[in-house]
């Protein structure tokens, strides 16, 4: 069986969220309304001629002023992959803050079990494209170390849960001691869960992925292959949100070099997926989708990426 490809997709535009903070990029159509169904269709057709498996849409909590539009633009979203038999997952994001912000580090695990039941109670779950696992996959954005072990030991054993993180390259090589991340309670499950062979102290990649976290993005040609997953980027820059502190570097596009290089270094970890981050992330410059600054470019790159991919 060949790699599968996902992009995260970010329904949530509409008049206040460009109004939110600056960017970078200007979409070849415009600052759109992501619930527009012209533009979900356009969208869609491109991402189809990408090559692209399967669509990750970004979820955003019912309190969120842009869960309206995101909702609408979700359900005209998988009507259209219904019809077209593409499969789709969720990036479960509690993370209710402005784009410009910096979240805070702390449990939100009421919130992510609002947002899965919310998925399965809207029937959006029928479509869900299966991971490493076999089982179907749903993502939840950066939860601290307590929330993703809850997740892992007390959430449904039938759904695969994965937590994409992003950390500096320097930092994933790090080492750590095991009662520094686990608390007591669950400390038994996650030896049972690493096997044997690892002590108190260790690498904090084993550590990341051994509580079901993958790469959100890697800011370098060295892509990890976590349990099966492998992320790529065109590039990314957040310089113009004044983020304080700035968490990550900024990386250039460089005419598409960045993008060509991840993704080869990403293909030779042989992962079972390849996440693209991301088809239209305006606020922190990592879009594909055609813009008035590279016309289709991106589009075509990564046409001609999945398409060299083997089957």
């Amino acid at each position: 069986m060949g790699v599968k490809t996902g992009i995260y997709y970010f329904p949530w535009y509409n008049e206040q969220r460009w109004k939110e903070a600056p960017f970078k990029y200007t979409p070849l159509l415009g600052r759109y309304d992501s619930s527009d169904p012209a533009i979900i269709a356009w969208q869609l057709d491109l991402i189809r001629y990408c090559g692209i498996d399967y669509v990750i849409f970004e979820l955003v909590p019912e309190g969120d002023w842009a869960f309206a539009t995101v909702e609408r633009g979700i359900d005209g979203a998988i009507a259209y992959l219904r019809r077209k038999k593409m499969e789709w997952s969720f990036l479960l994001d509690t993370k209710n803050c402005p784009s410009n912000t910096v979240m805070e580090q702390r449990s939100e695990i009421a919130g992510i079990e609002r947002m899965y039941r919310y998925v399965l109670e809207r029937g959006w779950a029928d479509g869900l494209v299966r991971g490493p696992s076999g089982k179907p996959l749903l993502l939840v954005f950066a939860p601290v170390p307590e929330d993703a072990l809850i997740i892992g030991e007390e959430f449904p054993a039938d759904i695969e849960f994965r937590m994409p993180i992003f950390l500096p390259d320097r930092q994933w090589d790090t080492f750590v001691e095991v009662t520094e991340v686990v608390p007591p309670r669950y400390r038994g499950q996650f030896r049972l869960r690493l096997g044997e062979g690892h002590g108190e102290r260790m690498p904090l990649v084993d550590l990341l992925v051994a509580l079901g976290y993958v790469s959100f993005w890697d800011p370098s040609e060295s892509v990890r292959n976590c349990a099966g997953f492998s992320s790529v980027i065109p590039g990314y820059d957040d310089s113009l949100l004044k983020r304080v502190p700035q968490l990550a570097p900024t990386v250039s596009r460089r005419e598409g070099e960045t993008l060509r290089r991840q993704f080869a270094a990403a293909a030779r970890n042989r992962p079972e997926h390849i996440t693209i981050y991301g088809w239209n992330e305006y606020f922190e410059g990592a879009s594909i989708e055609p813009s008035k600054q590279f016309g289709m470019d991106y589009v075509e790159l990564l046409r001609s990426l999945i398409g060299e991919l083997p089957k």
